[in-house]
């Protein structure tokens, strides 16, 4: 059975493909630039979740939107790599990054089960991207440029091996359950500089030490001195 057979889809309003769901088992996918003479546009929400056996992903150069989610749970996924000729997406060894509407380049999708026990994020990164990270739990160690602005809504969601990690000055908002389920965090220093924390961004992170504005905080002191929403209430 090919690709396509494998693959369930929508038509959009535009007359495009939006990919919904993979019902394959193959370890490497590659998207097809179209579907029945129908350019392939889109890949929605959990369209390949929980595709235990995929390892690596092709993205074609058409596709120009992709869910956060559409790989959620893909605990053996190793590498997206995305075609040159996208103008929306790229990869840099297998990790793949987006251009937004006001030209900054963001982390999009570190893939869940690549190897790597620590990652440097390229210092041409503007922001990290919800759920960018989110169940890797490999990761004990990830270095941060000063060119990130902004740490999406659940970007580290699970990465439960994460022991330390130091934002740099540039980071000035940290959204909505940004570090939940990061149970092996024990120190986590924020800069000055960050000025919007949202809600439950330490939820189930209990003992971390949270070190701001020259002081140290467990997670409900941080959460009554910000009115951060106390994730243990």
């Amino acid at each position: 059975m090919s690709v396509s057979e494998e693959l369930k889809w929508e038509e959009t309003s535009d007359g495009e493909v939006r990919i919904t769901a993979y019902t394959g088992e193959d370890e490497e996918v590659s998207i097809p630039p179209e579907i029945d003479g129908k350019k392939v546009a889109a890949i929605g929400e959990k369209a390949f979740s929980e595709c235990k056996k995929l390892r690596k992903v092709t993205v074609p150069a058409g596709v120009s939107e992709i869910s956060p989610l559409s790989f959620d749970r893909c605990g053996s996924l190793e590498r997206i790599d995305v075609s040159e000729d996208n103008e929306v997406f790229s990869s840099e060894d297998g990790v793949a990054f987006l251009l937004d509407e006001c030209g900054d380049k963001e982390l999009f999708i570190f893939p869940a089960g690549r190897k790597e026990r620590e990652y440097t994020i390229p210092d041409d990164v503007d922001g990290i991207c919800a759920f960018a990270f989110s169940g890797c739990t490999g990761l004990t160690h990830i270095i941060i440029p000063d060119s990130v602005k902004g740490i999406g809504v659940a970007s580290f969601m699970g990465c439960n091996s994460l022991t330390e990690l130091t934002l740099p000055d540039s980071v000035i908002k940290i959204e909505d359950h940004a570090f939940s389920g990061c149970t092996s965090l024990t120190n986590v220093t924020i800069p000055d500089s960050v000025e919007t924390i949202g809600s439950s961004v330490f939820e189930r992170c209990d003992p971390v030490t949270i070190t701001y504005r020259g002081k140290s905080y467990k997670c409900d002191e941080f959460a009554e001195e910000f009115n951060v929403e106390n994730p243990w209430s």
